[in-house]
């Protein structure tokens, strides 16, 4: 398995797509400096949202182009058909491509945050500890929805795939804001809504610690604790069912 995430690793870090990709990324936060003479914030507080924000957008763009077309790709050159004749379990192969994704976006934040990290001591902002927790809610975030784009590509197209990988993104962030507009206006369905949703969609908005870094508001330490608790247990939940998924498709070929 971990020699399946090294190869396609390497494959990918060679990719000029993913270079691009990250190399805009890296320019996303550049710009936010030049930006701040045009914003009403104080500059700490621009970077930190903009710039935490680009790090998320970089990684939600690398998973959307990238994921859907690992398993088309590899079954128009062939060299999944050979994976799955070797005497290797189906769960692994799988879970090695995501463990691969894992690892990109791993490379991705942290060279990131690097540029983020020098901008803040040009500018001399202190970087407390809450702006790596909401640094690791975006790398969580990232992760559950890799292994939901993986997820889907094994039963939908990649068109389809990147299209729902979107949507559920957008439904993450939304769980929250359904329940809090259930709760204030009294709405039995949009409260019913609101579960279904929590309960089968991840919920992204626990894991957007960003404004906590810079609003000084008071940091309820369970609350973050039970968010990342949630998300880990969804995320094994996600692989669990790809492993099972994928070691129960058929493939003609094969």
């Amino acid at each position: 398995m971990f020699v399946i995430a090294q190869n396609t690793f390497r494959e990918l870090l060679r990719s000029k797509l993913v270079s691009l990709i990250f190399f805009i990324g890296i320019a996303l936060i550049l710009l936010s400096l030049g930006l701040k003479t045009l914003s009403l914030w104080e500059t700490s507080r621009m970077l930190i949202d903009y710039g935490l924000s680009f790090i998320e957008l970089t990684g939600v763009v690398l998973i959307l182009i990238i994921t859907p077309w690992l398993i088309t790709r590899e079954i128009s050159e062939r060299t999944l058909y050979l994976l799955l004749a070797k005497p290797i379990p189906r769960e692994r192969i799988i879970l090695g491509k995501w463990l691969w994704l894992a690892w990109v976006l791993g490379c991705v934040v942290l060279s990131q945050m690097l540029v983020l990290w020098i901008l803040f001591f040009l500018e001399h902002i202190p970087i407390e500890w809450i702006f790596w927790v909401a640094l690791l809610g975006i790398y969580g975030k990232l992760l559950i929805l890799s292994a939901i784009s993986l997820f889907l590509t094994i039963w939908v197209s990649p068109f389809i795939a990147q299209f729902a990988t979107l949507v559920l993104y957008w439904i993450g962030h939304s769980t929250f804001l359904i329940l809090d507009f259930s709760d204030r206006h009294g709405n039995t369905a949009y409260a019913i809504l609101g579960h279904i949703f929590a309960g089968i969609f991840p919920n992204f908005s626990s894991l957007n610690l960003k404004t906590l870094v810079w609003t000084g508001v008071s940091i309820d330490v369970n609350s973050i604790l039970l968010a990342f608790l949630s998300a880990i247990l969804y995320l094994l939940v996600i692989l669990i069912l790809m492993g099972v998924v994928f070691r129960r498709k058929k493939y003609d070929t094969i």
